[in-house]
């Protein structure tokens, strides 16, 4: 959601597979019109109080994505950046 310059991202996704990752780089890209000046970042927890992960955002839309993930469990993500 963009109201203005900013930015909310929110969800609960669940993912189709469990990973662990250090720094994996997403193919997507975040589109233009909702990318971040500077940089932007969604940050997520598993309700199994065990996962959690971050979604880097590139002020190009990029997306680096780090931390742990569970299969069959949903996580909760927020994050939130000021557009260019």
């Amino acid at each position: 959601m963009r109201i203005g310059r900013i930015v909310i991202a929110v969800g609960q996704p669940s993912p189709s597979s469990s990973y662990v990752t250090g720094e994996l780089k997403a193919t997507e890209k975040i589109p233009e019109g909702y990318r971040p000046a500077i940089n932007g970042a969604i940050l997520f927890v598993s309700n199994n109080g065990g996962a959690v992960g971050s979604w880097y955002i590139d002020s190009d839309g990029s997306i680096t994505i780090r931390g742990k993930a569970d299969k069959g469990y949903f996580q909760t993500c927020t994050g939130s950046w000021l557009t260019a």
